[in-house]
């Protein structure tokens, strides 16, 4: 999965929101899921420090 899209689909507001994504299963049904925590960390840590998530 692009790194990008696996940080995208954890943001609440996003409309590729995916109620699946840790964000979604930890806000939703207080859901702790170390395999996709580690999966979202793994994806922040790949990007560029400059790299926009979100453009303006």
């Amino acid at each position: 999965m692009d790194h990008i899209e696996a940080i995208v689909k954890n943001v609440a507001w996003s409309d590729r929101h995916d109620e699946e994504s840790f964000t979604g299963a930890l806000h939703e049904r207080a859901v702790w899921d170390a395999q996709k925590c580690w999966e979202l960390e793994a994806a922040f840590t790949a990007l560029p420090l400059t790299q926009r998530i979100f453009p303006n």
